[in-house]
C-alpha cells in the first residue's frame, strides 16, 4: 500500500493509510517537520533519529506519562479508573529513577544472557513442535501458528502460568496494547483495559499464593524471593510487575517474527542470501527490527521546559518519540527504505535506548531468531498466500493479526 502526502494535519496522522503503513509518512515528516504539534492527540512527535535517541536519555522527559492523564480526568473517572492506573503505575517502564533504576536492576537480573542461554534448547523443541502440529497442512498461518504461541508459552512458562491459557492471557494483554496504541482513551477502552488488568491480576494471584507454599524455579518465585533496598516486594507490585512481563515479553516478539516473515518473503533476493547463509540470521534480525520495528513509538512527558530546533516544549506536554521513523532516518541509515540483512551500520531504536532499554531484548531477538530459522528450514518454498495480510490497528505496536503462507511439500 503507499499513497501521496500533500499536506500535514492531524487527520493524516491519524489515518488508517499511517496505521498501516506509516512509512511515506515518516519520511515525509522527517523532511519538512521533524519536530511536530498534534493538537488532536495533545503532543509533540519526534522523528528524527538524533533527537529520539537523545531524547531517551533526558532526565528531563518522565516516563511517567499516564499521572498527568488521570489527573486530567474528571473526578468521577478517576475513580472508576483508579485500579488500571494504580497497576499501571507500577510498571517499571512506566518510572523514572531512582525507583525505576532499583525495580530494572532487579528484573533485568532474570532476563541476563547468562540465564537466556540454558532456556535455548527447551525454546527450539517448542518451536519444533508447533510446527510439527501444522505439518499436515497445505497452508499455516505464521502468526496463529507459531509467531503467538511461541514467545506466549516462553513467557507463560517463565512466570509459572499455565501455557494453555495462552489464549486467554493473548487477549488480556492485546486489551492492553489498545490502550497504548490509541489516540483517544474512549470509556470503552478504559473499562475493557481495566476488566483485562483487574482479571490478569487475581490470575496471577492465585500463582502468587501457590508458589508461596510451593516455590519453583521459575520467575514468580525469584520475584517473592526479591528485594528492594531490603524490602520485599509488595504483593501489589509483584503482580503489576507480572502484568507488564507477560504484556511486553510476548507482543513484540510476535511481532518481530511475523513482520520479519512478511519481509523476507516480500524481498526474496534478501531470502535466499538467509537460506544460503545461516550466519546472516543474526544481522537479518537487526534489520527486520529496524525495517520494520514491533514498537513504533513510545511517550514520554516533560518534566521542565525543552527547546528543540526552536520549537518550545513545556513542562507537562506529552512527547511521543517515533521510534519507526528514527529507525527509517536517512541521515543515519543508507538507504533506510531498503531491507538489507547484510547491513553492519545498524544501530536502531527498536528496542529503545537508555535508561529504558527493553529488558527483554536478549530473550527476543534469540526467540525470533530460533523461530525464523526452524521456519525456513521446514519450509523451503513457502510463499506469501495474500499480498496484503492482515494488520492491527494500533499506532504503537505494529503487527500482523494474519499472515498466511502457502507451504510445498
Amino acid at each position: 500500500m503507499s499513497y501521496t502526502i500533500n499536506a500535514i494535519d492531524d487527520t493524516t496522522m491519524l489515518s488508517d493509510e499511517v496505521c498501516q503503513n506509516p512509512y511515506p509518512f515518516y519520511h515525509h515528516m522527517l523532511r519538512d517537520y521533524p519536530v511536530y504539534w498534534s493538537s488532536s492527540t495533545y503532543s509533540w512527535y519526534v522523528f528524527n533519529y538524533q533527537d529520539v535517541s537523545s531524547l531517551l536519555r533526558n532526565p528531563h522527559l518522565s516516563a511517567n506519562r499516564l499521572q498527568p492523564i488521570y489527573n486530567r480526568m474528571p473526578a468521577e473517572r478517576q475513580v472508576q479508573t483508579k485500579p488500571l492506573f494504580d497497576t499501571f503505575g507500577r510498571w517499571t517502564l512506566l518510572l523514572d529513577p531512582p525507583l525505576h533504576t532499583k525495580f530494572r536492576k532487579l528484573i533485568s537480573a532474570a532476563f541476563a544472557p547468562r540465564l537466556i542461554e540454558p532456556m535455548l534448547g527447551h525454546i527450539s523443541e517448542v518451536t519444533e513442535g508447533l510446527l510439527d502440529d501444522v505439518a499436515h497442512q497445505a497452508e499455516i498461518d505464521i502468526i496463529h501458528d507459531i509467531a503467538y504461541p511461541l514467545p506466549a508459552i516462553v513467557i507463560a512458562e517463565m512466570l509459572g502460568a499455565n501455557p494453555n491459557d495462552r489464549d486467554l492471557l493473548k487477549q488480556w494483554s492485546t486489551d492492553i496494547a489498545i490502550f497504548f496504541g490509541t489516540g483517544s482513551l474512549t470509556d470503552e477502552i478504559l473499562a475493557t483495559s481495566q476488566r483485562s488488568v483487574l482479571s490478569m491480576t487475581e490470575y496471577f494471584r492465585d500463582i502468587l499464593i501457590e508458589r508461596r507454599k510451593k516455590p519453583q524455579p521459575d520467575l514468580m518465585t525469584y520475584l517473592l524471593a526479591s528485594q528492594i533496598d531490603g524490602h520485599s516486594l509488595s504483593d501489589d507490585e509483584l503482580l503489576a510487575t507480572c502484568i507488564m512481563l507477560l504484556f511486553a515479553g510476548h507482543e513484540t516478539t510476535t511481532n518481530l517474527i511475523g513482520n520479519g516473515m512478511l519481509a523476507l518473503l516480500r524481498y526474496e533476493s534478501q531470502l535466499r542470501l538467509l537460506r544460503a547463509n545461516q550466519l546472516l540470521l543474526k544481522p537479518a534480525i537487526e534489520e527486520i527490527l529496524r525495517f520494520d520495528s514491533p514498537v513504533q513509538r513510545i511517550s514520554r512527558m516533560a518534566s521542565d521546559d525543552i527547546n528543540l530546533h526552536g520549537q518550545q516544549i513545556m513542562a507537562g506536554q506529552r512527547v511521543t518519540l517515533v521510534l519507526g521513523a528514527a529507525n527509517h532516518d536517512p541521515a543515519q541509515f543508507f538507504e533506510p527504505s531498503r531491507f538489507d540483512i547484510t547491513r553492519s551500520e545498524n544501530r536502531h531504536l527498536a528496542f529503545g535506548f537508555g535508561p529504558h532499554f527493553c529488558i527483554g531484548a536478549v530473550l527476543a531477538r534469540e526467540e525470533g531468531a530460533i523461530a525464523i530459522r526452524q521456519i525456513l528450514e521446514r519450509y523451503p518454498t513457502l510463499q506469501l498466500a495474500t499480498p496484503e495480510p492482515l494488520r492491527n490497528t494500533n499506532f504503537a505496536v505494529r503487527g500482523l493479526t494474519s499472515l498466511p503462507v502457502n507451504v510445498q511439500h
